[in-house]
């Protein structure tokens, strides 16, 4: 049995002021408990203050790629990305339109 591994690489146009003490922690509990990982095989990696545009607005936005060997993403990849984008929306007030989650199957990568 292959043990689930995730990366998270989380990248805003807010300043770290913006992101309570506990962000990482929790985005680390919520990641583990979404895709059963065990909290030492998740990593998340945060970067504030980023110049950002989407549709011509530098208005508050994230996007978010996740790096994982887990077969859950093939099947539920909507619904995944939309529970990301409810917790970020819900722990640091991200607007839920201004979120981008990515995910890329490090099996397939070389």
């Amino acid at each position: 049995m292959t043990l689930t591994h995730v990366t998270v690489v989380l990248r805003t146009n807010v300043p770290p002021e913006s992101i309570q003490k506990e962000f990482l922690s929790k985005m680390t509990t919520f990641i583990s408990n979404l895709f059963g990982a065990e909290t030492g095989n998740v990593v998340v990696e945060l970067h504030t203050n980023i110049q950002m545009m989407r549709a011509g607005s530098t208005s508050p936005m994230i996007n978010m790629n996740v790096h994982h060997n887990s077969d859950k993403v093939g099947t539920a990849k909507v619904e995944l990305a939309g529970s990301i984008a409810q917790f970020l929306s819900r722990e640091i007030s991200m607007p839920f339109d201004r979120t981008q989650v990515l995910f890329f199957d490090t099996r397939k990568c070389s």
